[in-house]
């Protein structure tokens, strides 16, 4: 189309070129002093976009200037791996339908087709987000693999509370039994094994391959003589105050020096707490023992590896990481529904792992390449002087950039899908947020903590330098620890570990209600997951339903006064008994069961205690409502009136809509607002709470536990009334 304005004619031709460019603004942000005040720091921030010149204009990746390229001139089309490749999808199409034609059950159109695209590749990173059928794909990639030429020999490696639940699939959807690697032992006998039978599937966890009878010990630090490479010459000896001569030996530390070349450890040749010397090789280490993937990295060169929540591995240096990147493998898939969110470089490791090191696909190498990708799409910020430079090494921020190219190198290598891009018909989801009165005691502990914490803290920490600064502390108190306490304050008062301020009653009118709906839902044959954020709000809940004859179950045990969640593998059991064993109520921390785990046996979903970040939230409830779910489900979200609660539904509400992954082709420039802890404490304090209306403990704990159990849905008691405006539950 023509553009006389521009000089652009139709019918004619333009030269095309397309670079990244760095581009930075300048902004003040308030930062807190010791003595409380606030004043503003001049920061710069760095990020690459993309430049676009056509002809002598420039345009950029913004959506007016990409529309108006679409609008004005004809582009060619890349096309996609199938219309490019036809006969080689075809094929790939072909060995699905053969896998389908030996079982009783069939792919999904959606399966069936992104599983062809990563078959074709050899692999890559499947995205699709909870609930689309992950572990399907990762057994059928394996099982396909070995028509493609991989020897039939396999490993999954997934966390370790999901071990049943793939082997259980495995053996649902190809008969198969998946063999657990669990130690070092077990990793030799695979390896030994696979030597001679060439056939077999396997499937460990992270903490078996990285952790489990690892040993290092280094030899005892001691005192050595060491050659003196100055001996005969004179030096200066303070204490004669005269030169004298040098002598043949010196006597070094080995904590500070290498034993055998005497490089000093502030060189950075010599790492005492590793024993190891680079300079000269040498070993200061008495015993190491590596874990179980030493046995395993080359045992499946010729075969498949599959990972599950790939994003165990996007750390630098954990063990977990470092294990995993050192197995190889001619077919390798990564799984995983979040492999980008906030920090874009936390997916470099899933990439370079998949994708292979510095590769056509993924060209960042493993030494140098983790920075470089950062560079490249990561945005920065730094600290400026009085003089406007850089005085620091500047910190990286949760948003993406320099969006086109990221596109472009992601776009052959994850295969990404969101539920309502399947086709698919998904059950509804309902949500039902429950609003409730504040307990008597209940609003008493919860007004303490809320005005007195920063007295609470200066008493009890008396020698922290920060308490010399009340005001500091005071502007501080959020990430001092307030807001967990006024969240014990909301969820479980009697949990409350320090008991400064006296403690209020468990039985407030918010878990009363979480109480009669679960009750009322496992009485009508539903299943019901109740996550929050403390893990002691799982053990109470369970006690009080089991006395009510309803069987619940929890993944959280006490040790020392303190509850912690389960074990991996006590906790597969727990879950694995309330999907198949009776069990009607699964109580679980909303951040322990947020990844992996299939409960579309539920149907109901009760929060009491939200997390702060939406992420965590859909995650959990991704547990319920997936594709193969049955049954509508209902999702009641219970909060206290005007506390924490509140304000985290506002944000999580807010945030919701721009949580979107950096692979669903609507990134944003910043993935989610930094939340200013902060700032909500002080709208709490601000907006303060009414006592107005608060009910009895006392009251409520007799009226649960009353052998007479009476039908409270009416409309002249606490009931569940619908008020279709805000569609909400009230208690009053």
């Amino acid at each position: 189309m023509d553009d006389p304005e521009r000089e652009f004619h139709t019918g004619e031709s333009y030269p095309v070129s397309a670079r990244s460019r760095v581009t930075s603004s300048r902004y003040t942000e308030s930062k807190l002093t010791k003595e409380g005040e606030l004043v503003e720091v001049e920061k710069l921030k760095e990020w690459k976009v993309l430049e676009i010149r056509i002809g002598d204009h420039e345009f950029t990746e913004s959506a007016e200037d990409i529309q108006y390229i679409i609008d004005h001139f004809l582009l060619p089309d890349p096309r996609d791996v199938a219309s490019r490749f036809p006969d080689d999808m075809a094929s790939m199409l072909a060995i699905l339908d053969s896998i389908e034609a030996n079982h009783e059950w069939k792919f999904r159109t959606f399966q069936r087709e992104d599983l062809a695209r990563l078959l074709l590749k050899h692999g890559g990173l499947l995205s699709w987000e909870q609930g689309l059928g992950k572990t399907l794909g990762g057994l059928a990639f394996a099982r396909a693999s070995v028509q493609l030429g991989a020897e039939d020999k396999a490993l999954f490696i997934v966390p370790q509370d999901l071990v049943p639940q793939w082997q259980r699939e495995c053996r649902r959807f190809f008969n198969r039994e998946l063999t657990v690697i669990r130690d070092i032992p077990q990793a030799r006998w695979a390896r030994n094994y696979l030597r001679d039978v060439k056939s077999g599937w396997f499937i460990t966890y992270y903490e078996a391959l990285s952790r489990n009878g690892r040993a290092f010990q280094l030899l005892p630090h001691q005192s050595y003589l060491h050659p003196n490479p100055r001996a005969g010459q004179d030096v200066y000896d303070r204490e004669k105050d005269d030169y004298v001569k040098a002598p043949d030996y010196i006597l070094l530390d080995s904590s500070e020096f290498c034993p055998q070349c005497g490089e000093p450890a502030q060189h950075g040749k010599w790492y005492p707490s590793r024993g190891i010397c680079e300079a000269c090789s040498y070993r200061h280490i008495k015993l190491k023992v590596k874990a179980a993937y030493s046995q395993l990295t080359t045992v499946f060169k010729r075969g498949t590896v599959i990972i599950d929540e790939g994003t165990k591995i996007k750390s630098n240096d954990s063990l977990m990481s470092l294990s995993v990147r050192g197995i190889r493998a001619r077919f390798k898939l990564l799984l995983t529904g979040t492999p980008i969110k906030n920090y874009i470089p936390d997916a470099f490791w899933l990439l370079w792992w998949a994708l292979g090191n510095r590769s056509v696909k993924f060209p960042f190498d493993y030494t140098g390449g983790y920075m470089k990708f950062a560079k490249e799409f990561a945005v920065s910020e730094y600290t400026l002087d009085d003089d406007g430079r850089k005085n620091s090494s500047g910190r990286i921020l949760p948003e993406v950039t320099n969006l086109s190219i990221l596109w472009r190198l992601l776009c052959s290598s994850i295969i990404r899908r969101r539920k309502e891009e399947t086709g698919e018909e998904l059950v509804p989801r309902k949500l039902v947020p429950v609003i409730c009165p504040l307990g008597t005691e209940q609003l008493r502990m919860y007004q303490d903590w809320l005005d007195g914490f920063a007295t609470y803290f200066i008493e009890t920490h008396p020698d922290l330098p920060i308490c010399s600064y009340p005001n500091l502390v005071e502007r501080s108190s959020a990430i001092l620890g307030q807001l967990w306490k006024l969240e014990f304050s909301s969820v479980l008062p009697e949990s409350e570990p320090d008991g400064y301020y006296p403690r209020g009653s468990n039985w407030t009118p918010s878990n009363l209600k979480v109480l009669e709906l679960a009750e009322e839902h496992a009485k009508a044959g539903d299943k019901v997951l109740i996550g929050s954020s403390l893990m002691a709000y799982g053990p109470w809940v369970a006690k009080q339903l089991t006395n009510k004859g309803v069987k619940a179950v929890h993944i959280t045990e006490e040790n020392d006064g303190k509850y912690q969640t389960k074990s991996p593998s006590k906790r597969a059991a727990v879950v694995e008994a309330f999907r198949n064993d009776g069990a009607s109520v699964l109580c679980a921390s909303v951040y322990s069961m947020q990844l992996g785990h299939n409960l579309d046996t539920a149907n109901v979903v009760i929060l009491r205690g939200l997390p702060w970040d939406y992420s965590t939230y859909d995650q959990f409830v991704a547990r319920v409502h997936r594709l193969t779910s049955r049954r509508p489900v209902t999702i009641y979200i219970v909060m206290s009136e005007s506390t924490v609660d509140t304000r985290k539904w506002e944000l999580i509400n807010q945030k919701g809509a721009a949580a979107q992954l950096a692979l669903d082709g609507m990134l944003y420039s910043q993935d989610e607002e930094r939340i200013d802890l902060q700032q909500v404490l002080d709208e709490l304090k601000e907006k303060g709470i009414s006592a107005e209306s608060t009910i009895s403990e006392e009251q409520i704990r007799f009226q649960w536990q009353s052998s007479e159990i009476k039908d409270r849905v009416k409309d002249d008691e606490w009931s569940v009334a619908d008020t279709s405006s805000a569609n909400q539950l009230s208690l009053f």
